[in-house]
């Protein structure tokens, strides 16, 4: 069972990026997200999450709210390292975006 919550500490984001490299490989100029867009995303009430397992992240997921205001999220990237967790992710997702209409 994984835990899923958003996160918005600047350790836990540095944790969210390290998920994304494992995930993606980006290149250095190639990244889907860099810490300081996921920090300003959720500070600005957004949605970044983690799943983790034993208290390791496993999983993220980032998504943004988009026109028209109150209605749309956009999710831009979801990803895991263990299975399970992305499903467990979208789901939390899934009610965090009903609980906003």
């Amino acid at each position: 069972m994984f835990e899923v919550r958003e996160v918005a500490g600047l350790s836990e984001l540095e944790d969210l990026y390290g998920v994304v490299d494992a995930v993606w490989r980006p290149g250095p100029d190639a990244a889907p997200v860099q810490v300081e867009l996921l920090r300003a995303l959720a500070h600005s009430g957004n949605y970044v999450a983690g799943a983790f397992e034993d208290g390791r992240m496993v999983g993220v997921s980032v998504g943004f709210l988009a026109a028209p205001p109150g209605v749309s999220l956009h999710s831009h990237i979801t990803g895991a390292v263990r299975p399970g967790a992305g499903w467990a992710l979208k789901l939390h997702q899934r009610e965090w975006a009903l609980a906003r209409g």
